[in-house]
């Protein structure tokens, strides 16, 4: 009775794979372009660059140098951080809350030029509390919410781009 429970069970997992699998589910992250544009550049702004280049690398596709052919190139611009003042502690007065924005834009163009995803933007919003107390951690946070933000943009913009191109 057990190697039938055992065969039972490695059977059921085998279908659940082959149903998530043909239904279109992908892992978070994971990149689906189309076959004629496994090699891309990245052109831009270096820190959101390299984002979008480990989302790429990570999704099988070869991100090429300047100096290396090719198929598409996608060019990041106007990559802007803001932040804004949500609240202010009411006993002192000292500021308690605020908003980071983080802001990319993005298009997509062939190696000849031609446009394959027209110039988009990604934008993104994160609350955070600042202590005044705690100065030193409170602006490594703040780092850190940088970082994390252009991660998820660079993820918003593969989305983008393989819903764009029908993938």
């Amino acid at each position: 009775m057990i190697a039938t429970g055992g065969i039972f069970r490695n059977l059921v997992l085998a279908l659940t794979i082959v149903a998530t699998g043909g239904c279109g589910y992908q892992l978070r992250g994971a990149v689906s372009l189309p076959p004629d544009l496994d090699a891309v550049h990245v052109a831009g702004p270096p820190d959101i660059g390299a984002a979008v280049a480990q989302v790429l690398d990570s999704g099988g596709i070869q991100v090429q140098s300047a100096h290396d052919p090719a198929k598409a190139v996608l060019r990041l611009s106007d990559e802007q951080f803001s932040r804004r003042l949500l609240s202010v502690d009411p006993n002192t007065g000292k500021e308690r809350e605020f908003e980071l924005a983080y802001r990319v834009a993005f298009q997509l163009t062939g190696a000849g030029g031609e446009v394959l995803v027209p110039k988009q933007t990604v934008s993104l919003l994160r609350d955070y509390v600042f202590d005044a107390d705690a100065v030193l951690g409170k602006s490594r946070e703040q780092s850190v919410l940088h970082a994390e933000m252009r991660r998820d943009a660079a993820a918003q913009i593969m989305r983008r781009v393989a819903a764009a191109l029908g993938r």
